[in-house]
């Protein structure tokens, strides 16, 4: 940060006392045999010493869960996950602001990766982003809420070739119409908006719960080495975009991974007693 200074403390700790088996509430399937164990939490502090238009990541806490049993093992994706209560043993709330680093999650659903099955048996971890505790806190005195998970038949592939001509009108494909899936392919605006002339662009509307993940590829359908990212502009829809590492080729398309078959369940929560760092 220039001409700034700024003070940063981050721990962690672990914390497998709370366990939750978990029932779901009408309209979903049962999320029979899911367990929850909080495995780690972490607090990031910070203060800004000068004045300066340039911010750095909110102070909060990171609650690491782990997900397992059968539902968890199946799943493709995770989220819209509701905290409605989290007090700490002060009786300070810790309910997350509504737009935390963790309100994604929140939103909708994260594909579950690889990165989140790595070792975890049977499941994955979770992170809950919570509001900072007070520094007389000890611990978590209960926390309650809930998650989804999202799993299907399979996963199937629509791509959409020379996506770039598209810009402006919704991408067709058998997959995404099945799957009641809405792609709309817009002008990568670069800068802050993120994307640019390497990039696609698209606003997914309709069932977007069933896009699992989307990959850049050349006009004979291999895939571009790409990153990904996405920005959402007050009110607005959410756009993505996916940007290849070198140039663009001609006529590259857009690989959409469409989960079918797609079943909700609903994982409670119900946790206490986990100690803060």
């Amino acid at each position: 940060m220039k001409h700034a200074m700024s003070l940063m403390l981050c721990v962690c700790v672990g914390a497998g006392s709370a366990v939750l088996l978990a029932g779901a509430p009408a309209g979903d399937a049962p999320a029979a045999g899911v367990k929850v164990t909080p495995v780690s939490i972490e607090e990031r502090r910070s203060k800004q010493l000068v004045k300066t238009r340039t911010f750095g990541m909110p102070p909060e806490l990171t609650l690491a869960l782990h997900v397992t049993g059968p539902a968890a093992a199946k799943a493709k994706r995770a989220g819209h996950v509701r905290i409605t209560k989290a007090l700490d043993d002060k009786g300070n709330s810790l309910l997350p602001k509504k737009r935390s680093f963790g309100s994604r999650m929140r939103d909708g659903y994260k594909t579950v990766n690889e990165y989140m099955r790595h070792g975890v048996k049977d499941g994955f971890k979770l992170d809950l982003s919570l509001a900072q505790s007070q520094r007389a806190a000890t611990k978590i005195s209960s926390l309650t809420g809930s998650f989804k998970l999202l799993t299907g038949e399979k996963v199937a592939d629509g791509t959409i070739p020379d996506v770039k001509s598209l810009e402006g009108k919704d991408a067709a494909h058998p997959v995404l119409a099945a799957a009641g899936l809405k792609v709309k392919i817009v002008k990568a605006s670069g800068g802050f908006m993120g994307g640019g002339p390497r990039a696609i662009s698209y606003v997914p509307g309709g069932n977007t719960d069933a896009l699992v993940d989307v990959e850049l590829v050349d006009s004979a359908g291999k895939e571009i080495q790409s990153s990904s990212g996405s920005v959402r502009m007050g009110s607005g829809p959410r756009t993505y975009h996916v940007e290849a590492m070198g140039k663009l080729p001609p006529k590259a398309g857009l690989k959409l991974k469409v989960l079918t078959g797609a079943k909700s369940t609903t994982v409670p929560l119900e946790l206490k007693d986990i100690p803060l760092p």
